[in-house]
């Protein structure tokens, strides 16, 4: 039986960080990187419109925290 993959979302100001996690999403069969965001507004925006199952999310980014962010999506 397959495993479920998993549609991921990076959130993250940092562009080392980001490279990091899409280098480990790469490597990983379950995991299908379909959006990155270098700040949590255009995150904001393009979450809405994406079916995401997974966000690996930065917290302390400048203008809006990656907690503004979650309590501004919704399930």
């Amino acid at each position: 039986m397959d495993k479920p993959i998993l549609k991921c979302a990076i959130v993250d100001d940092s562009t080392l960080q980001r490279l990091s996690i899409v280098r480990l999403i790469e490597n990983h069969p379950a995991l299908d990187l379909v959006a990155e965001y270098n700040n949590a507004i255009e995150a904001k925006m393009g979450l809405a419109e994406a079916e995401i199952d997974l966000i690996f999310l930065d917290i302390e980014m400048p203008i809006l925290s990656g907690f503004d962010l979650l309590d501004g999506l919704t399930v």
